[in-house]
């Protein structure tokens, strides 16, 4: 996708703990890694050498994934729609480890909402899982990542 989405995105924020250059450098072997299709372990091990715990690690892999994967996704969407007229869902694992957040915005748009609308819901429910104490007050949400460690994403909605 363009690089000006890239970076607004990826570079824009430094990982708790992890200055701004390394934070950098992580993300360039991120985004290298999604293009290229490292599988996880190989991203996890390039953390571990650079020093990074292996909590951190998944937590920053996972994260950082999810929402290139997305922003990428987003754009592709732009690609074939651009009038905007699809409608897109929230998808994702049902299971123990679903949390409420993403739980209330694949309910929101069980019926399909416009991408403006989508992002709306997203940054919503994230403003009441911090007012609810769920995430912290200072949680900075992307468009498509409402929490760390996120496993949901969208589609169209037939």
């Amino acid at each position: 996708f363009p690089s000006h989405d890239r970076e607004d995105q990826l570079y824009r924020r430094k990982f708790d703990g992890i200055s701004k250059s390394m934070s950098d450098l992580i993300k360039d072997y991120i985004l290298k890694s999604v293009v290229k299709g490292y599988d996880k372990n190989q991203v996890l091990q390039y953390l571990k050498r650079k020093g990074i715990d292996t909590k951190q690690s998944e937590l920053i892999f996972r994260t950082e994934t999810q929402a290139l994967r997305n922003k990428s996704r987003e754009w592709s969407y732009k690609q074939i729609d651009p009038d905007d007229s699809f409608k897109y869902k929230w998808i994702g694992p049902k299971d123990y480890r679903t949390t409420s957040i993403c739980k209330n915005i694949s309910y929101r748009t069980l019926k399909g909402v416009s991408m403006e609308e989508l992002k709306s819901i997203i940054q919503e429910e994230v403003e009441k899982a911090k007012d609810d104490g769920k995430l912290s007050g200072d949680y900075d949400a992307r468009e498509y990542c409402p929490h760390f460690m996120c496993r949901h994403t969208f589609v169209r909605s037939y």
